[in-house]
């Protein structure tokens, strides 16, 4: 029998960040937040709204990949001549 003071509880989720963590997980592996060409498609889709977060989880990994491209914009000229 537990005590009610157990530091072992189970952290039950919300659905909502069931799916945002998903969905996370297949952005991450078809985007390397590394490169700056798919970090700058990562920002694309996710500021054009084909990817909606529910939660806190999401809101807070949509923050995470603005952040990296803000500090990683990359002039168009750069780009086209790779």
């Amino acid at each position: 029998m537990q005590s009610r003071g157990s530091n072992t509880r189970l952290r039950e989720y919300s659905p909502e960040t069931l799916r945002d963590q998903e969905k996370i997980t297949q952005l991450k592996k078809q985007y390397d937040m590394n490169h700056p060409e798919e970090l700058r498609e990562l920002y694309r889709i996710l500021n054009s709204g084909q990817v909606r977060f529910e939660s806190r989880v999401g809101q807070e990994f949509d923050d995470e990949v603005y952040e990296a491209f803000q500090k990683n914009l990359i002039p168009e000229e750069m780009l086209e001549n790779a």
